[in-house]
């Protein structure tokens, strides 16, 4: 699919996430909890562990602060298909795209604020989809400062 092909129909239509969204991130979290994000709750100066349970997480994100997003990390469609066949859980790159051109609702990527610094939790795909497609990116601030 050509960029010009969808730029005129697509909407970013972001939503927060909802529950079943919330339940499958706060899950990744958990798997990875002490090998990856103890690691980055340090590198970012966010108090670890990031979340008591999934009631904090959930709750932390209802309440997060919607931002602008401008951090993306690829070029093109097929780049990023290829950078996602490595991901544990591969995502669809053309289902996300056929969501915006639909306006199907997207859930809000998920960006945590420690002391000295971000992390993306979530939604890199769908934001560097959305990037692409000249879109605007919206994302979930979550404060998680030590």
């Amino acid at each position: 699919m050509k960029s010009a092909e969808f730029l005129t129909e697509a909407k970013a239509n972001w939503v927060i996430p909802p529950p079943k969204v919330m339940r499958a991130d706060y899950d990744e979290y958990k798997l990875k909890e002490k090998s990856k994000w103890k690691g980055r709750a340090a590198t970012i100066g966010a108090r670890f562990p990031i979340f008591k349970n999934f009631d904090d997480f959930a709750h932390s994100i209802t309440n997060g602060k919607i931002v602008n997003s401008s951090d993306h990390t690829t070029e093109s469609l097929e780049g990023l298909k290829e950078r996602v066949k490595t991901y544990i859980y591969p995502r669809d790159v053309d289902r996300i795209v056929k969501g915006f051109t639909a306006g199907v609702p997207m859930p809000l990527p998920i960006i945590l604020q420690g002391v000295d610094g971000t992390w993306r939790m979530s939604g890199n795909t769908r934001s560097n989809v959305a990037w692409l497609m000249k879109l605007p990116v919206k994302a979930i601030l979550v404060d998680v400062r030590k």
